[in-house]
């Protein structure tokens, strides 16, 4: 069984409901993380302005996540990272 899945949850219809589907055959509870906006206009951000960032995401215990852009460099959360959500 393939463990990592592209999300994508910008787009509605079959993108989205393919990841929910991939996520619930991992077994791992499925769960929503919003973001914790700090700073001036942070919580107004959209996700143009926070360069991709959405104010949430969808993830399930279990899935492999790989990152597609450079995060914080410090602590390695750099493009091509790859991990496991537990």
């Amino acid at each position: 069984m393939k463990l990592f899945h592209k999300i994508d949850f910008l787009k509605d219809g079959f993108p989205k409901a393919f990841n929910i589907m991939q996520m619930k055959k991992t077994g791992g509870e499925i769960f929503r993380i919003n973001a914790i906006n700090t700073g001036p206009g942070a919580s107004g951000a959209d996700t143009n302005k926070a360069k991709g960032l959405s104010k949430s995401v969808v993830l399930s215990r279990n899935s492999q996540v790989v990152l597609t852009s450079n995060l914080w460099q410090e602590a390695k959360l750099v493009n091509g990272s790859r991990g496991v959500v537990k």
